[in-house]
């Protein structure tokens, strides 16, 4: 369990660090209307209050578990315990007064709130999910022809950023590209090349179906 949740914080800091997935490129957005419902941020900052007060709580119940009747240190965690449950009945009487969703306007909210066009987020959500998936399927292939088939991604993004050339005729769109890699990894390159090559792609849009071929770039 602790490996695959390892995997995947690790595939999440990756998405969110390459293909930005918290963050939208556009700057056309609609500003929330004031008599608009939302849920109350001051309940939530509320709820998590009670959250950190109720842990404290549990951590000093916990070390007063494990003293005796009459052991001395005892006094500190029941000072911590008695005072974390005083903080716990202000926030509750706070809670049960305070609304779960109030307006734009009542939140403080009113003409700072936006929200992005749907149709926009899902094109964009849509395309970064596509890419993501191309991505760790390149690096499924790559992996296997290098020393340490876990940095595939990390060795990948070398030859997303590499410079390069591309040739166009009537047949083909030839892409020669120079990453910086060592021996071993411009290796395992010419072998993904193949292996793209032999699926013979297309270049998408294109009038002419013209194959993609990729090549390394000759220094």
């Amino acid at each position: 369990m602790l490996s695959r949740w390892s995997r995947q914080e690790n595939q999440f800091k990756h998405a969110v660090e390459r293909w930005g997935v918290n963050h939208l490129d556009g700057r056309q957005v609609i500003e929330y209307a004031p008599d608009e419902m939302m849920p109350n941020p001051a309940r939530r900052r509320l709820e998590h209050a009670l959250t950190i007060v109720r842990r404290a709580e549990g951590d000093a119940l916990r070390r007063l578990a494990r003293l005796e009747r009459d052991d001395p240190r005892r006094a500190k965690p029941e000072q911590e315990a008695a005072r974390c449950r005083a903080q716990e009945d202000t926030l509750l009487a706070q809670r049960a007064t305070m609304p779960k969703r109030v307006t734009v306007l009542e939140a403080g909210l009113s003409g700072k709130l936006v929200r992005h066009l749907d149709r926009y987020k899902l094109l964009l959500d849509t395309l970064r999910t596509l890419l993501a998936n191309v991505e760790s399927e390149l690096a499924t292939m790559l992996g296997p022809y290098l020393p340490r088939p876990k940095e595939a991604k990390k060795t990948l993004a070398n030859l997303f950023a590499a410079p390069g050339v591309v040739r166009v005729s009537s047949r083909h769109v030839t892409v020669q590209l120079a990453p910086a890699s060592t021996r071993r990894e411009r290796r395992a390159f010419e072998q993904l090349y193949r292996s793209l090559n032999a699926a013979k792609l297309k270049l998408p849009g294109d009038p002419a179906r013209r194959s993609l071929r990729f090549r390394p770039l000759e220094q």
